[in-house]
């Protein structure tokens, strides 16, 4: 049965200087020159939350990206080990791409579908059955497409984590709200 993960039970592994935590949604402001590729000094804001073996979990994101590479979206990490990236990435004024890396002995794996960027909503779903994880994505949260789909172990810790950041001199506001987990 599905249910309604509530925002505030997330651990911060870095917090942003500007955020707005409700128990329905998650709201925070990037940082000038954060970077999720970066493990140094320029961390982006990212807030983690456990997931059950076999999982099957949707989330809404709401942005209004300003400057190239501004991004935000979702981090599946098994065993503390960030296995994928999914997310959408502003190109310029007429794209923006979602993005799904997937990571396999320390070597990422990348697929890119472009979207207009006069959207500004994207729901993500994402499935692991049967040692296999579905990357799904949805304009409505209704109508779902399959977007990447790869092997996994059964027998691990899973986290999802939701992040967003600016590679460079930008900000901009990202909202994460109707996350729903089932088993």
């Amino acid at each position: 049965m599905p249910k309604e993960v509530n925002f505030k039970k997330g651990k911060w592994i870095k917090k942003p200087k500007l955020f707005i935590q409700s128990d329905n949604s998650l709201i925070f402001e990037t940082e000038p020159f954060t970077d999720i590729h970066d493990k140094g000094d320029r961390p982006c804001a990212e807030i983690r939350y456990e997931l059950s073996n076999n999982f099957m979990f949707s989330i809404k994101t709401d942005y209004h990206y300003h400057n190239v590479f501004d991004q935000c979206g979702l981090v599946l990490y098994r065993n503390d080990e960030r296995i994928a990236i999914i997310g959408t990435q502003y190109y310029d004024s007429e794209i923006t791409r979602i993005q799904a890396i997937t990571y396999h002995d320390n070597l990422g794996d990348r697929s890119i579908r472009d979207i207009a960027s006069n959207i500004h909503s994207l729901y993500y779903r994402l499935w692991h059955r049967d040692s296999i994880i579905r990357i799904q994505y949805s304009f409505n949260g209704k109508r779902y497409r399959d977007f990447r789909e790869f092997p996994i172990k059964d027998d691990d810790k899973y986290m999802i984590g939701l992040y967003s950041c600016s590679p460079i001199n930008s900000i901009f506001d990202c909202t994460f709200s109707e996350f729903v987990m089932e088993e």
